[in-house]
């Protein structure tokens, strides 16, 4: 018999132990019971957000950064977690974030979503169609013309860069936004790399028509070409209803008009459900909406604010509504 590599702790000797550091938080903060611990050992952590907040992730990080991607498990309705001890030193970053940004997440249908999207690369689903009809689409990564860029203050911390052209998600065959009917925000942010570029966005259906367009808005804060803070961009909402199921395509498009480069900054891009409208996705029991009708018996695809309709269901009912 060969016995080799024994590694042994005398009885007498006390179990090695490692630190366990909580960073500072926005918000709320995260106290540990114990400075250390012995691998194996159980920890407790007592959770203090502050009002209106909750938390919603704590991450083990390597000094300030969030490199392994590695998390604690915990009960969100919970105000203590505990985990047990690993063979190294836990540094843990709470994330507090706000109730309602929460509530909102669970209305989400879609979202422009940066989460593993590198320097460089096409978020999922995204096409890019720039100067000279130079298209730039996912899954690629480009090292100039529209691409992520990441290193920003506010918001997810990343953006995808897009000029003189159009920025769109929903048109590439493996990446469909489908929409059941029923009511929704298409929610946005945007911020110009350099100058004042101007754009406006719609939400089109699979013939291409426009269900909904907004304005022509100016992109802001301008950064001036740095990776700099773009938390003050303005948050917009642009109400839509859809009647019929099927494929839409959001399309940003540039309408500035003066000469050169009019870059962008696509900070944020998701669709909610509108629970404050007074239509919503009706499938309980097998009931569904039929479609919207003028007060003519006209269906309407796209209603506009003021605007008298009457809503159809597949179980005979109608309902009159105003937008």
């Amino acid at each position: 018999m060969l016995v080799d590599q024994i590694i042994y702790t005398p009885a007498e000797v006390e179990a090695e132990k490692f630190l366990v550091s909580v960073r500072e938080a926005e918000h709320g903060s995260v106290v540990s019971d114990v400075e250390e611990a012995a691998e194996g050992e159980t920890v407790t952590l007592t959770v203090n957000p502050d009002e209106g907040y909750v938390l919603t992730e704590l991450r083990v990080i390597n000094s300030v950064y969030f490199t392994m991607e590695k998390t604690i498990a915990f009960d969100p309705e919970a105000n203590v977690v505990t985990f047990v001890m690993t063979d190294d030193n836990a540094v843990i970053q709470p994330v507090f974030e706000k109730k309602s940004v929460i509530d909102e997440e669970k209305e989400t249908v879609y979202k422009l979503d940066f989460t593993n999207v590198a320097e460089g690369a096409m978020p999922k689903g995204w096409l890019c169609v720039q100067e000279n009809d130079d298209v730039h689409q996912y899954p690629n990564t480009y090292s100039q013309g529209a691409r992520t860029f990441v290193g920003f203050q506010g918001y997810h911390g990343s953006a995808l860069y897009w000029r003189n052209g159009k920025a769109e998600t929903g048109s590439q065959t493996n990446s469909p936004l489908t929409l059941e009917p029923g009511s929704y925000k298409l929610v946005y942010a945007t911020a110009a790399w350099k100058e004042e570029p101007q754009y406006k966005v719609e939400l089109l259906d699979a013939a291409g028509v426009a269900v909904v367009v907004s304005q022509v808005q100016q992109a802001a804060p301008n950064v001036k070409g740095e990776r700099g803070d773009v938390s003050s961009a303005e948050r917009h909402e642009l109400p839509f209803t859809v009647t019929e199921k099927g494929n839409f395509v959001i399309r940003f498009t540039d309408e500035s008009t003066f000469g050169g480069f009019h870059e962008f900054l696509l900070l944020e891009c998701k669709i909610i459900t509108d629970t404050a409208s007074g239509i919503h996705q009706m499938r309980a029991g097998g009931v569904q909406s039929t479609g919207l009708y003028d007060l003519q018996g006209r269906k309407v695809q796209s209603p506009r604010k003021g605007q008298i309709l009457i809503l159809r269901s597949t179980d005979g009912k109608t309902k009159k509504m105003i937008f």
